[in-house]
């Protein structure tokens, strides 16, 4: 049997009834401009990973992204016999380098994530690393693994862009998402300070892929 933990973020007390009953809810009464990554660093400091084998956090909407169900999720692991490090929730997503897929819609993408990472010491190129297509951080991880993630990367990440003014000079740029259901103006003031998306999110979405392909994590696809 799998042993993991699944955060299942929801913002309103409606959407509590919509949380997997194979998941733990996670009730997020604010939205930041870091989105469910912000859940994630608060639950990593207060170790709510701990006594599991596997960790993850997800958005209420898991099951209509995805098209399937908790369950359904353990049976399609448990065909892999465990062997990722590394459980990915995109598999309808298309292999290609998702920092310069981001450039179709975020303006020198690939510039901001070099710098960043560049400024974290990692002496590498995003646009050149064989990463996985993991969005919406849809993704269950080893327990050891998720640690190293949020204490190498996604911490010192967040860090940065808070503090670094050329970082957050790049940051808060206009995003131009165009997604569905997307936040109008006076929602994306109270969120990003801005009167439009802004790059945070989507950078922070692409981490855990870069984290796995410059470790060379088995990432398993399902």
């Amino acid at each position: 049997m799998l042993n993991y933990r699944i955060r299942q973020i929801f913002y309103k007390p409606s959407h509590e009834g919509l949380v997997d009953p194979a998941f733990d809810g996670f009730f997020n009464l604010t939205l930041d401009k870091y989105f469910e990554n912000s859940v994630i660093k608060k639950l990593y400091n207060e170790g709510d990973y701990e006594g599991h084998e596997y960790y993850g956090v997800v958005s209420w909407k898991f099951r209509n992204k995805t098209g399937y169900n908790g369950d359904a999720m353990e049976k399609l692991i448990s065909i892999t016999n465990h062997i990722g490090e590394l459980y990915a929730f995109n598999k309808n997503f298309k292999k290609q380098n998702i920092w310069v897929v981001g450039e179709n819609w975020h303006a020198d993408f690939v510039k901001v994530g070099n710098a960043i990472f560049n400024r974290l010491g990692y002496d590498v190129d995003v646009s050149k690393l064989d990463t996985e297509p993991i969005y919406f951080n849809y993704w269950l991880i080893k327990n050891e693994w998720f640690q190293r993630y949020c204490k190498e990367l996604l911490i010192p990440a967040m860090d940065l862009m808070d503090n670094d003014p050329e970082i957050i000079d790049m940051c808060e740029r206009n995003a131009n998402y165009t997604g569905i259901k997307v936040m109008k103006a006076q929602q994306c003031m109270q969120v990003f300070g801005k009167p439009y998306y802004t790059y945070y999110p989507f950078i922070c979405e692409r981490l855990m892929s870069t984290f796995a392909a410059i470790h060379g994590l088995n990432v398993v696809q399902i």
